[in-house]
């Protein structure tokens, strides 16, 4: 496996335990965690990415430990997207997503390659702070794209933390395109939020408890089902399938139950509980 983590465990310093007993494994393809509010799933990435260090337990790439190695060692290894990325206010969002060659050496066709696949092009002379949310995310992608672009070993890691939270539905499709496409040859491990979304890009899944145990973990067909998500969330869910034209299998919605006397369908008509 290209990323271990292995009986991870995780404390804050005012003694709250966050990550219990973790152990997961993720590969080439898109791993997905899932999980309620605190139950450390953006924690867990940053453990994965050695930008915070366990209590106990290791977290490898490869063979060797994420703990080990040194940041110059790590940028070449792990590419991490924050949710809320901090950037100088003077940077131009070519610049912001250049940073990503500077450890590995400059490379401006890999730079004009990611602006192009994240739709940035046309404004990559802008200042960062002037993007919106969803903006930034994008470019926040193509600097990750950017980082392991070219790298021949095989033991690379593009963790991103809500990468797709922020994003229109054209742009949260395409954002989506480019880590399954990135899956090819990288282990990709992403946290969101959206059930359905997790099962139409996911390889593997994770589900992190509320007290931050692994409670389970597979396949994304295996992990992602009204049981599972009903066991972590407390909310009871529906399967609903949504015939599309030209596929041969109709794609999968995962719709959480209102309270109350119902709630409503797509079509926009109401369903009695």
């Amino acid at each position: 496996m290209t990323l271990r983590c292995d009986k991870v465990c995780f404390s804050y310093s005012e003694g709250r335990t966050v990550l219990r007993d973790v152990s997961i494994a993720a590969d080439r393809g898109v791993t997905v965690i899932l999980g309620p509010n605190g139950a450390g799933k953006s924690t867990l990435l940053r453990v994965m990415a050695g930008l915070l260090t366990p209590d106990s337990g290791r977290v490898s790439i490869g063979s060797e430990s994420v703990e080990d190695m040194n940041a110059a060692e790590r940028a070449r290894r792990v590419a991490y997207i924050s949710q809320t990325p901090v950037v100088s206010a003077s940077l131009t969002v070519r610049q912001v997503v250049s940073l990503a060659r500077v450890v590995i050496g400059r490379d401006d066709p890999a730079v004009e390659r990611a602006l192009e696949r994240t739709g940035l092009r046309d404004f990559s002379d802008r200042a960062f702070h002037e993007l919106s949310a969803g903006q930034k995310q994008r470019v926040m992608l193509a600097r990750a794209i950017a980082q392991l672009e070219g790298r021949a070993d095989a033991n690379r890691v593009l963790i991103a933390d809500e990468p797709i939270s922020a994003l229109d539905p054209s742009h949260a499709a395409r954002a989506s395109t480019i880590l399954r496409e990135a899956g090819r040859e990288t282990a990709v491990v992403i946290v969101v939020h959206d059930p359905t979304l997790a099962l139409a890009v996911a390889d593997r899944a994770i589900i992190l408890s509320s007290d931050g145990r692994v409670l389970s973990q597979g396949t994304g067909i295996e992990v992602i089902t009204p049981e599972t998500l009903n066991e972590a969330f407390g909310v009871e869910f529906d399967l609903a399938e949504i015939a599309v034209e030209g596929e041969g299998r109709p794609s999968v919605a995962l719709i959480p139950r209102m309270t109350g006397s119902g709630r409503r369908a797509y079509d926009g008509g109401h369903v009695p509980e």
